[in-house]
């Protein structure tokens, strides 16, 4: 009883794989330590900027909104 289990979910997981999208986003090239003048170079301008608070935090986050669009369509 559990061996079909287990090729039924392998064979499940194997058709879900591929139906990942094979498309590369530039957000692989951004490394911890990167200055934003070198994000923009690498990413572009953002779409939106904004300050947020999270609760419990006591400084505000600037948050940078991408429209990234995938080369291929999902």
């Amino acid at each position: 009883m559990r061996r079909p289990r287990l090729v039924l979910l392998l064979a499940v997981l194997v058709l879900v794989a591929g139906c990942a999208t094979r498309a590369s986003d530039s957000f692989v090239k951004v490394k911890l330590g990167m200055t934003k003048a070198d994000l923009r170079h690498t990413l572009g301008e953002p779409a939106k900027v904004k300050m947020v608070r999270f609760p419990g935090h006591t400084r505000s986050y600037e948050i940078w909104e991408y429209m990234m669009v995938p080369a291929t369509p999902t």
